[in-house]
């Protein structure tokens, strides 16, 4: 902005006494615009670290004069960057609440600010069912797939998914027999029970 600024100081020395434009003023008219339309250029790809060039764009071009104004060719790129750096500001401050379920009831539910990670206050558990240990595995969607809970965007629901043990005290059981795992599926579906 200073640069504009000496700029137009000595745009206003290169007048001549009769107030005509001299070829020095056409030129320094056109580095004006030039570097206002190459700052503008220069924003690329619009994220929240862009705001310091795009500030800088806006301010070069409002310092131009309104026949400078008319001479820059990509106005629509600044403000379309200017647009949409105002909705990833917007975007950056929205809250999401993350809905965390245990079966059929409401666990926790937890306020995220965009693009941050949701965790619960602590882990959930499930009651041990006669031949049945229950240890909390993971959060997953209504699908079934393991849940984006690292960079929440939206409002979620999660439900907690366990892996179940079979727990047992039969002593017949031995241990990596080809049967066993059929006789603990049973016992942990109540077909056997003893």
């Amino acid at each position: 902005l200073r640069n504009l600024e000496k700029r137009k100081e000595e745009v206003k020395s290169l007048i001549d006494a009769q107030g005509k434009l001299t070829p020095d003023i056409v030129a320094a008219i056109d580095r004006a615009v030039t570097v206002t339309e190459v700052r503008i250029a220069a924003i690329g790809k619009v994220t929240l670290d862009k705001e310091p060039a795009i500030r800088a764009a806006r301010e070069g071009y409002e310092a131009l004069s309104e026949a400078q104004k008319a001479l820059i060719t990509n106005l629509a790129t600044l403000e379309a960057a200017e647009a949409a750096l105002a909705e990833l500001k917007a975007e950056s401050e929205r809250v999401y609440t993350v809905t965390f379920m245990n079966a059929d009831e409401v666990f926790e539910r937890v306020s995220v600010k965009h693009g941050n990670a949701a965790v619960p206050s602590r882990l959930p558990a499930k009651q041990s069912e006669k031949f049945t240990e229950y240890t909390f595995a993971s959060w997953v969607d209504e699908n079934g797939a393991e849940a984006a809970l690292t960079q929440v965007r939206s409002d979620l629901t999660v439900y907690a998914k366990y892996t179940a043990r079979c727990v047992h005290s039969f002593t017949d059981l031995e241990s990596g027999r080809f049967y066993e795992a059929a006789v603990e599926w049973a016992l942990m579906n109540g077909i056997m029970n003893g």
